[in-house]
Formats: C-alpha cells, structure tokens, sequence
C-alpha cells in the first residue's frame, strides 16, 4: 500500500506499516529515517543510546536529557558520583562517607591499559581471549576447573519454591493489565519463596482469607528496595501477594508499561521510583530510609549492577543511626558484563592465582553457558522459554567500551576462530561457561560472609526455565 502523501516513507517491518511522521520539506523521510547521506548523524555525546546530527553536536550537548537529568540529579542529597564504583585496587580502604571516583582513560590501547579501563565490553573481551596461546588456555582451563573444585560443588543446591502466598498468580488469577509470561511468574513465585524461607519475608504479612492484613506494628515493616527494577513486575507480586506497603524502585532508565500505576491504586502502599545508576547512589543520603530497616531485592541483576548494589548496601557501612540492613536477595545474570573494577571480592581470585586479564576472559567465557543452553534447545518445546535470555546474553546493557584496537597483520576473526576452536577443543563451552558463572558468584558469597552476613546460594529455578537460575541470600547475623 502505498503511503500517505507528506509522510515518511520509511517502512517498518516490526509494526508491519510505514513510519507515520510528517515528512521533511523536499525529502521522502522524516528527521529519524531520513538517508546517511544526507546528512550525517553521529552518536550523541552524552548518552551513545542514541543518535544526532553532526552539525547540532554543539547545541545537543547543552540539552541532550540525559546530560539534563545527571544534572537534576546532582542536586540529590542521595547522589554522590562513583560512591559504588570500586577500586583497581584490592587494596581497598573502606569508609562510612560518600566519595567521588574520576574514571581516568587513556587514549591508547594496549592489553594492559585496556585491562585498566573502567569497563570493557564483550570486544575488548575478546581481544584479550584471542590473545591467548594453546598453553595459556590449557592453564587457565586447568586454574578454573581446580577453583570450582574446591568452592563450588557443595553450593547450589536446587530450591523451587511454590509459596501458597503466590498461589493466585501461579493459577493466573492476577491482574491481566499487567503482560506477564509464566515463565516470570514461576521465577519470582520461587524467588519470593525462596526469601520467605530464608527469613526475609514475614508469613505474619501474608493476607488472610478475608483480605486484611494481621495487626502489626508498622514501624516495624521494613522497606523492600528493589535494584534495578526495570518496570517494577517484581515489586508488583510482591506487593500483592505479600502486602508489603513500603517499597522503593531503582532504576537508571525510563521504561514503558511499568507496573507502578497499579501499585499506587493502592491507598496502603507507599511507592517511590528513584531514577539514578546504582553505581552513584549513597543510600544514607535517603531521607525515605532514616531509622528504618530495608531489605534489598533484585530478579536479574546485570553483571557488576550486582556488585554495584552490594557495594550500596555494604553492612559494614551502613550507619545503624541512619538506617538498616536486614537482608539480601538477588538473582544473578549476564556474568560476561562484570568488571574488575566494581567485582567486589577481587581478593579471592588473586588468592585462586588469578591474574585482572584472566578475571576478564573468565567473565567472558561466562556467556557460553546460556549460549550452550540454547543451542542445545533448537529443537525442543522450551525453545520460546529461552529466547528471551539468549537475547539478554547478547545486550550488553549500554555497557561503555572504552578499548581501540591496534593495527594487527592477523585477521582478528582467524585468530579467534583459532582460539575458539582450541578451546572447543579442550572443554565443553557450556559446562565451562557454567562453572565460571558458579566461580563469581561464590566470590560474592564469601564477601558477603567475611562482611559478618549469613549467606548462601541457591538454584531457585530449573535450567530449562532460564539458565540465570542462581540467587544470592544474605542476612544479618544476630
């Protein structure tokens, strides 16, 4: 069908239709789909997310969004720039006060300032696996197999949790403006259960059979901070099924069709949605969290978000004047995205003989395990139940690379193919990816136990449902 006179011509496959703006003046496209060689359009400077023209860089910088909503956010008592951040440095000095960290860069590249990078991304990753030769691979195989013998085979066990407080939505007696697939319902009913049975979750807080929650002295309610939060599902079913009534959303992005309208038709719940990166939030500077307790909480927690948070809420530094931590509970994912720089045990892999360039290959060796799932599902009635998480395997978060290639005589893709096919050659991918997502995790446990917290890992959810199937409880030692 041909478009409507003075529209853009531009056809979108997704929406099966042509793009529905005005035209440009002259053109057959609008601003957003016009041709490259037209005019040339650059990432913005500010936030890469999205494009500009080449001419308007200038006048962009000065109102590009995101730089306007850093700049709200300054002004927040709870905002302290890299307070999260980390240290390239084990050595790390642990303080009670916030604290600004400048990411110093350099301009060039080699394998030893590329590891120095605040953050690397799969590419940059990938250059230094490609860098490595037959027998490097084959100690590194070896070193990885030798640490998850040692600290990981009496973890994990499998914990699927079906919790009778969840029962309405595992019956799909829920709300059906809110789009939800089952496979999400099973993981946060587990995942809910999961915290109950750990003691993070009250059963004296469950609904009864009239609706009504029991008496309790609601001082005493903690606050459920969910990291993170995407559009705030988790903290829906949650809040329905738990009647928690004071909950806290954090999340850096703006996202559509979040659940919040829902949650604040509810006269008894108190709702808050904090837009701010994880890595700059100073919790003590929360006036919504003086003198009370919270609890942590986040399905999914990309990469270094997760050591973002446990930096957050480090115990160790939380000012029992200001407010309280009483527990912890996260689901873990995309391992191929954590950093050096924010990991927040680094102290442990120095410890397993582990060098900041083999931390970085172990990270990205990580994605063979959910890849390794898929591949082997091509043909299987759980093909659609995996689609989703091979998809977040590939997004690499608006992670920032910050590497340049040097000029190279070999063909990058024939050295990789080498590499590939050696360590193809040597291990299975899959169950390697696996047990160096196992390796990090643990790393994150014994931190948390050396910080003075009760923690364990569970598997709270079966392989064939999403191959992100671990959860990290902590809680305070009484």
């Amino acid at each position: 069908m041909k478009g409507e006179a003075g529209r853009c011509q531009e056809w979108l496959p997704r929406k099966n239709r042509r793009c529905a703006a005005m035209a440009l003046p002259h053109l057959s496209y609008c601003g957003n789909h016009k041709p490259a060689d037209v005019e040339t359009r650059i990432p913005c400077p500010i936030d890469p997310s999205h494009n500009i023209l080449e001419k308007d860089a200038v006048v962009h910088a000065r109102k590009c969004p995101a730089l306007l909503q850093v700049q709200r956010m300054e002004n927040m008592p709870y905002y302290c720039k890299g307070t999260n951040a980390g240290s390239d440095d084990e050595d790390e000095v642990l303080h009670n006060g916030c604290k600004s960290v400048d990411c110093e860069l350099s301009n060039e590249i080699t394998q030893e300032t590329m590891m120095g990078a605040c953050n690397l991304d799969s590419k940059s990753k990938r250059i230094l696996f490609n860098s490595l030769s037959r027998e490097e691979l084959k100690q590194l195989i070896q070193k990885i197999e030798l640490a998850y013998n040692l600290h990981c085979t009496d973890k994990f066990q499998l914990s699927m949790k079906h919790p009778s407080a969840c029962l309405k939505w595992i019956s799909a007696d829920i709300d059906r403006r809110i789009p939800y697939q089952r496979k999400h319902i099973v993981q946060q009913a587990s995942m809910l259960g999961n915290m109950e049975s750990f003691g993070l979750l009250q059963r004296t807080k469950i609904c009864d059979v009239s609706g009504l929650k029991e008496s309790l002295d609601e001082e005493s309610d903690p606050v459920f901070i969910e990291f993170g939060a995407g559009r705030g599902y988790l903290s829906h079913m949650l809040a329905d099924c738990y009647n928690i009534q004071n909950i806290m959303l954090i999340e850096r992005r703006s996202y559509k069709f979040k659940a919040d309208r829902t949650l604040r038709e509810k006269a008894a719940i108190e709702l808050k949605r904090v837009r701010i990166d994880i890595e700059d939030l100073y919790l003590k500077g929360m006036n919504a969290l003086r003198d009370h307790h919270y609890i942590a909480f986040s399905k999914h927690l990309c990469g270094h978000a997760t050591d973002l948070t446990l930096r957050c809420c480090r115990p160790d530094l939380a000012s029992q004047s200001i407010c309280h931590l009483d527990g912890i509970a996260i689901a873990t994912c995309c391992h191929h995205i954590c950093q050096w720089r924010p990991y927040v045990n680094k102290q442990f892999f120095k410890k397993l003989g582990f060098s900041k360039k083999e931390f970085h290959i172990l990270t990205w060796l990580t994605s063979g395990a959910v890849a390794g799932i898929k591949s082997n599902s091509d043909n299987s009635a759980n093909q659609s139940n995996l689609d989703l998480f091979q998809t977040e395997v590939n997004d690499e978060h608006d992670t920032q690379s910050f590497a340049k290639t040097e000029n190279s005589t070999t063909d990058p893709e024939e050295q990789f193919h080498g590499v590939s096919l050696w360590l193809t050659s040597l291990v299975d991918r899959a169950e390697l990816g696996r047990k160096c997502k196992q390796l990090l995790d643990v790393g994150r446990l014994y931190w948390l136990q050396e910080s003075g917290m009760s923690a364990e890992l569970i598997t709270y959810v079966s392989a064939d449902i999403t191959p992100e199937n671990t959860l990290l409880l902590a809680k305070p030692v009484k």
